[in-house]
């Protein structure tokens, strides 16, 4: 070691902050010895990029989940290292027999870190569930500050090529030249092939903490002696762009296909980017989708190269999803995951009958009669939310509307008199049952309890669209009636989701009635004033700051801007979309791929009630229904593209059977028990169907 690294080590070690030029600097903790601070060197907020593990933050993130800290099951023995033996020359810990080693260094302001295990012990060490802490701070204390103090931590466990892309949640995209404003980690020795989630709990913030992460390390055994190092470097960038370029520019590799869901009989390419790549070679490996089983052996596929690089190639003639490992310079790997179904329509097909045969209420005796239900794909029945849960999020009314929606929109495109009939009879259980006479609009059919706001716009949307199935004026008289409820009830500064602009002036101007197309119109021209006054402003909502606040703003603004053609609208909706697509990256998996983070979803809609990482979760589409917009608007095909990857990759929350499943949480563990499941109950995953029939037409 050189003096001046030998120098900036043992500042490291004492807690000092430590910076050189401009970039990334840190300090760290000296007692623990972790990183309580990663930061960019003058930095305007100051913003700290991991999560203050002393409890003033949050109670429950004390000095145990400091940066570099963690846990390792050694022989069946769960284990920590959570203070040094020694800091004389690099950071020593132990944990049991295992001898950690981490080194740290800055240079040219960019973070080197390496961690050594080392098997001190006289007996061969079964290594499992061995976890380094990176506590990304992804999290939603208020508004302003996520919008230059908090991160979107888009993270992939792509074994040897594994990285986390840090993007600012407020980041504008107007540093990306200058490469700089947010922070990123890459890979560089080791492997880490999956992550996992701690302190996650309703008690702990709620739906408004992320929480503490921890990047795996592969399972292994360490004989007597042996170790096994991973090193990573963090780093500056501006941007998702820039961050991909960056970590090839850097000699990382990034693995990429044209798209994540494909129907049977195409081919699949999936490109490995990375400079000086000497060889390449690929196997696929067949995987459960419900709960990422291995579900057929690894067999070897084609690879090649083109002019847009080196790729693997095979035929989509298996159903279900593939991992795909791409083995370059025969000693390093990565991995892509890809989805393969029957058809796009035929996935839709098979939902629609089972939501016919399965899930409305055909029981004349329960006053529910007519409604679309949660399903328990466990107990193979509706579930009546009669349970001692009985849950809003589980009841006859509110996101249930989807179904409604999406079935509506299959009909424009495969009439019939069954499905017809069906949705008559659920306008008719929404009219007479959640609704008074008034249009005020209930989750049950009690009409008591939370008279909430999103009710209103789904109930009218799904009222337009009933419209156009039926041309029956008064579906639209209905649907113009709940609106003006809705305004009654919220006045014009509710960001609402799926606010029905595009479907319901085209159902009132088809139907004639010009007197409240232009009521309606003008009550749109209020809340856009409202969302325009605001801005970057965003206001709390269920979750403080999410989004499902931020991108149906957008889109609301981008509907109107296509009705009107005011410019203030687009530009206003332009300024709101880097906010928007910094929710998502750009990692090689299906559920992952331009899927904007969400955290929250099966604990309030799931059968499991697990809080943790939802991917995709189905208002992941409300991304792609603002990019559809947008390149409506301005004629973008990047942004056209986008919007059907999305709705494309929510296809996977649907299955060959019918049957669907309303949350899939991704990351291995959370709080340290096995995740990485589709939970039971389908509930509310049917609108992302809608909105690829919308983006699809």
């Amino acid at each position: 070691m050189n003096k001046k690294i030998a120098k900036i080590a043992c500042l490291l070690a004492m807690g000092i902050s430590t910076s050189f030029a401009q970039g990334v600097v840190i300090d760290t903790d000296a007692t623990t010895g972790a990183i309580s601070k990663i930061a960019i060197d003058n930095d305007a907020n100051n913003m700290n990029w991991v999560l203050s593990p002393d409890g003033k933050q949050y109670a429950w993130v004390t000095s145990k989940y400091g940066w570099g800290l963690g846990f390792i099951t050694v022989n069946g023995n769960k284990l920590t290292w959570e203070k040094p033996v020694s800091t004389a020359k690099n950071l020593t810990y132990k944990a049991g027999d295992i001898l950690i080693t981490v080194v740290r260094t800055i240079k040219n302001g960019q973070l080197f870190e390496q961690y050594t295990f080392k098997n001190t012990g006289k007996k061969p060490a079964n290594i499992t569930d061995c976890g380094i802490y990176t506590p990304w701070n992804d999290n939603y204390p208020a508004s302003a500050t996520c919008m230059t103090n908090r991160c979107n931590a888009h993270i992939w466990a792509g074994d040897n090529a594994a990285y986390t892309c840090a993007v600012r949640m407020g980041d504008n995209g107007k540093n990306i030249e200058k490469g700089q404003g947010n922070v990123g980690l890459m890979l560089t020795k080791g492997s880490l092939p999956n992550y996992e989630v701690w302190e996650r709990k309703s008690e702990n913030a709620n739906s408004n903490f992320r929480g503490v992460f921890a990047m795996d390390l592969p399972d292994m055994t360490l004989a007597p002696g042996k170790s096994y190092t991973v090193a990573w470097k963090v780093f500056e960038h501006g941007g998702t762009a820039h961050f991909y370029k960056k970590v090839v520019a850097m000699g990382g590799a990034i693995a990429k296909s044209d798209k994540y869901v494909y129907q049977k009989g195409e081919q699949v390419k999936v490109y490995l980017k990375k400079n000086n790549l000497k060889s390449l070679s690929a196997t696929i490996t067949g995987i459960k989708i419900k709960n990422g089983e291995v579900t057929s052996p690894a067999k070897t596929v084609k690879t090649g190269k083109d002019a847009n690089g080196y790729y693997a190639t095979f035929t989509a003639d298996q159903l279900g999803e593939h991992r795909i490992d791409l083995i370059y310079n025969k000693v390093e790997k990565t991995h892509a995951e890809i989805l393969v179904v029957s058809s796009y329509d035929n996935l839709i097909s098979n939902r629609i009958k089972f939501i016919l045969d399965h899930q409305q209420m055909n029981d004349t005796t329960d006053s529910r009669y007519g409604a679309y239900m949660v399903y328990d794909n466990e107990k193979q029945a509706i579930y009546k939310n009669d349970d001692n849960r009985q849950s809003y999020d589980c009841d006859e009314g509110r996101e249930r509307v989807g179904m409604g929606v999406m079935m509506a929109k299959w009909y424009f495109k495969h009439p019939s008199e069954s499905l017809k009939t069906s949705l008559v009879r659920y306008a008719k259980f929404i009219r007479e049952k959640l609704q008074k006479d008034d249009y005020t609009t209930y989750s049950r059919v009690t009409k008591t309890g939370w008279n909430r706001g999103y009710n209103y716009a789904w109930v009218a949307d799904f009222y337009f669209h009933m419209y156009e199935v039926t041309k029956d004026k008064q579906y639209a008289i209905d649907g113009y009636q709940t609106m003006q409820a809705l305004y009654r009830y919220t006045g014009y500064k509710f960001y609402c989701i799926d606010i029905p602009v595009t479907s319901g002036l085209k159902a009132l101007r088809d139907a004639g009635l010009m007197t409240e197309y232009n009521d309606l119109l003008i009550d749109f021209a209020h809340t856009a004033d409202v969302f325009m006054k605001n801005g970057l402003n965003f206001p709390k909502s269920e979750v403080i700051f999410e989004q499902s606040i931020v991108a149906p703003a957008t889109q609301f603004l981008l509907e109107l801007y296509l009705q009107t053609k005011d410019a203030k609208y687009l530009n206003a909706a332009k300024e709101m979309l880097p906010v928007v697509e910094n929710f998502s990256a750009n990692q090689p998996a299906y559920r992952l791929n331009e899927i904007p983070i969400r955290h929250w979803d099966c604990y309030w809609f799931g059968k499991r009630r697990v809080f943790g990482d939802t991917f995709p979760h189905y208002w992941s589409c409300l991304n792609g229904t603002v990019y559809y917009y947008y390149a409506l608007a301005t004629g973008s095909e990047e942004y056209m593209n986008k919007a059907k990857e999305v709705v494309r990759n929510n296809l996977c929350n649907v299955f060959e059977d019918g049957t669907g499943s309303c949350a899939f949480v991704y990351p291995k563990r959370i709080n340290g028990e096995q995740a990485h499941f589709a939970d039971a109950f389908a509930n509310d995953q049917d609108w992302a169907l809608a909105f690829y029939l919308m983006i699809n037409e």
